[in-house]
């Protein structure tokens, strides 16, 4: 009798089995076919004028539907356009918050997202005294 059951018991967890292997295989070919963005600028300004990026994807997504950054960043996507040099991105960076934040997009074949940084305000402020003293010494 406990022959008959455990055969009865492999057989209702032979589906089982197949339905893991199957998700996993799903998620392997799903981890190996992420698409990654990058863009022209790694490090980008806190400002209140729109910052354009160029983006570039390893893969192509299809017809693009959307793009978005974490509500933390403070960062918020204005516009996703495509040009003939690829894609375009319109950046509102005023309320940025200094640091490594993922920008994602989303199309109509898939989705790719890559990491930009926010240059700190402090930062800035250097790089602007750097190149007025740039300028000072070339008037000298």
């Amino acid at each position: 009798m406990s022959r008959m059951t455990s055969g009865i018991a492999v057989s209702l967890l032979a589906p089982l089995a197949l339905m893991v292997g199957s998700t996993t295989l799903v998620a392997q070919e799903a981890m190996a076919e992420h698409c990654s963005a990058s863009f022209s600028q790694e490090t980008i300004p806190v400002q209140v004028e729109p910052v354009m990026l160029k983006v570039t994807m390893s893969q192509g997504i299809g017809d693009l539907t959307g793009g978005m950054a974490s509500e933390e960043s403070g960062i918020v996507v204005k516009e996703v356009k495509t040009a003939d040099e690829g894609m375009i991105l319109s950046l509102d960076t005023s309320k940025a918050v200094a640091g490594e934040w993922k920008l994602g997009f989303t199309g109509s074949e898939g989705a790719c997202d890559g990491k930009v940084k926010v240059k700190a305000a402090a930062e800035q402020t250097k790089d602007v005294e750097k190149v007025k003293e740039v300028e000072k010494a070339k008037e000298e």
